[in-house]
């Protein structure tokens, strides 16, 4: 926290005690919760109502698992706390030539990375849904 000492009061100026300078204030401002982090983890849990997003645009379907972050860790006063995080979702960057319709591919590549994941989770007749969005970006 950066503080700022009142000047000696003037006959023109009034000294109240210390003040907060604009950059503290700021950060103040937007600064709502502090932990040192110990460790993570995460877990996947039904969602939420209103707080998870419960279903999912690019397959039409409602989602029946949603990734948590957990956070161990402890507050600057010394607090332990663990922190359950809500709406974080793991991503990745595939490359694509655009050498077949855009929408065929993506609904194809979702089918495909989701029978993989349920061939390494040895739930290989399973229909379980795994990705819940994909979307062409460029500009990388």
């Amino acid at each position: 926290m950066v503080v700022e000492n009142c000047p000696r009061s003037t006959p023109s100026t009034r000294c109240d005690g210390p003040r907060l300078s604009a950059q503290t204030a700021v950060v103040q401002k937007f600064t709502m919760f502090s932990v040192r982090i110990v460790t993570t983890s995460h877990y996947q849990a039904a969602p939420i109502q209103g707080l998870d997003t419960t279903t999912s645009e690019f397959r039409g379907s409602s989602v029946k698992r949603v990734p948590v972050l957990r956070i161990f860790g402890s507050t600057p006063a010394g607090q332990k706390t663990c922190m359950h995080i809500h709406g974080v979702f793991p991503y990745l960057y595939v490359p694509y030539d655009g050498t077949q319709p855009a929408d065929r591919y993506l609904r194809q590549f979702a089918a495909s990375l989701d029978k993989a994941l349920n061939v390494a989770n040895r739930s290989a007749s399973a229909n379980q849904q795994h990705v819940y969005k994909i979307s062409i970006v460029s500009g990388m």
